[in-house]
């Protein structure tokens, strides 16, 4: 089975004891060309950034797509973007388009953990929200003479207001369904997967944040060769759920006029196969559907949207959709030489450091001390030399989206703790019976 096809886990999952399985369907269901479609939005929100006065120039700057990847926090105080490690402490800091050193990343942020829940931080978690990160750091450059911390507030706000308002009025979404083919990329083994599914006798729900006009118009177009209508497919489908307040709050369910796609009114006592509902809650929807806790799998593809309330408060099982596994784990396999010189470094660099601490106790050879001292600088230069490689490979400006230089980055800390299994693309749940377990960690002392 190749890479692209397997599902990794983090939390032992039996998939024959899952009765109920749902899913999101923006990116997960659905995949968008992230390319047209960051070029899209960013296109709408500087058109509606120059309709509240910023400067026309604005509409025909470059915005380099490669300055965003998923897992990035815009500091709203000091208009920097930072990376962060797996002990939420800053790896990577930006301030427009020049990358901070070392020593200033140190003076701005030192070596503390970040506060994510502070007011002055914004989490970059999904994909829908790299243009927030690519239009600030080039704005903050194009405006580098305003360097007021009320002006690096104010344009993350308009930004994001922006981007905001391109979904909410419907632009984006006429946009999208008017060029299917441009901005959704089709998976030809969904179809089969969900059949599969059925197969298994699992039953199936779709639990979407969209409003029913873009969801159907979209699961049209990604279940167009099925047999009948796409949501005969499910048992129970929900759109406009507002996650994450779906799993903590009692917003009661409405049934959609489908006809209509607004006209709505208000649900029973029961879930129906045949009827299209909006809002709801999960307390209600496992009363009213009879499935619960544990036997309910649910996938999508956004940490704190899909994922984290779930395993925080509830007793669903979870399962992540990263568009950008499959590609990630390519670049690995191309860099494999240089993950085993640093290996061979590392472990070269511990030796060296025993014997400075050997000559120091023994004769204190100051000759060879300070040879062992040039050589293990020499070897530390080298180290950095080939991390900025691997680094590069991935991503000019971040590196990884799972490694900050050589540890964990956040997001793939958040995916382990808060994801059961993660895989590139959901149609790869395809052995409805399949167990999944997880290699036993080792802790850094079981090495010795």
């Amino acid at each position: 089975m190749s890479s692209s096809q397997r599902i990794y886990c983090n939390h032992n999952l039996l998939l024959e004891s899952i009765n109920l399985v749902g899913f999101d369907m923006d990116y997960t269901l659905s995949f968008y060309k992230q390319e047209a479609l960051n070029t899209l939005l960013i296109k709408l929100a500087t058109e509606k950034l120059i309709a509240k006065n910023y400067p026309k120039a604005i509409g025909s700057l470059h915005y380099d797509q490669a300055l965003a990847i998923r897992g990035l926090v815009i500091d709203k105080r000091l208009g920097n973007v930072f990376k962060l490690d797996q002990h939420g402490r800053a790896s990577i800091v930006m301030h427009g388009l020049t990358t901070l050193s070392k020593k200033e990343r140190h003076r701005l942020y030192g070596v503390r953990r970040i506060q994510l829940s502070s007011s002055r931080y914004h989490w970059i978690d999904t994909l829908f929200s790299l243009p927030e990160v690519i239009m600030y750091l080039v704005l903050i450059d194009f405006f580098k003479d305003n360097n007021k911390h009320s002006f690096y507030q104010q344009l993350c706000v308009d930004i994001r207001e922006s981007l905001d308002e391109s979904h909410k009025d419907g632009t984006f979404k006429s946009v999208i369904c008017n060029d299917m083919t441009k901005y959704i990329e089709r998976d030809d083994n969904l179809c089969s997967m969900i059949e599969t599914m059925h197969q298994s006798n699992k039953k199936l729900f779709l639990l979407t944040n969209s409003l029913f006009p873009y969801t159907n118009a979209l699961m049209n177009y990604l279940l167009d060769t099925m047999d009948m209508p796409w949501h005969d497919y499910f048992d129970f489908i929900v759109v406009g759920a507002d996650k994450p307040r779906f799993f903590t709050k009692k917003k009661p369910f409405d049934v959609v006029d489908s006809g209509m796609g607004e006209n709505f009114k208000h649900c029973g006592s029961q879930l129906s196969s045949s009827v299209i509902y909006q809002g709801g809650n999960l307390y209600d929807f496992e009363k009213m559907t009879g499935y619960q806790g544990g036997e309910i799998l649910y996938i999508g593809d956004h940490i704190y949207d899909d994922m984290l309330l779930l395993k925080k408060r509830h007793t669903w099982r979870t399962a992540m959709v990263i568009q950008e596994l499959d590609e990630e784990q390519n670049k690995s396999r191309q860099l494999q030489k240089q993950f085993l010189n640093m290996e061979y470094m590392a472990r070269e660099i511990r030796d060296i450091v025993y014997q400075i601490e050997h000559q120091s106790k023994k004769d204190n050879d100051v000759a060879k001390i300070n040879a062992l001292k040039n050589k293990l600088e020499h070897l530390n230069q080298k180290m950095k030399t080939t991390q900025d490689y691997i680094n590069r490979s991935y991503n000019v400006y971040w590196g990884s989206l799972f490694r900050a230089n050589s540890k964990n980055s956040y997001f793939s800390t958040q995916l382990h703790a808060y994801a059961d299994l993660y895989t590139c693309r959901v149609s790869n749940f395809s052995s409805p019976s399949y167990s999944f377990y997880t290699d036993r960690k080792k802790m850094p002392h079981e090495d010795e």
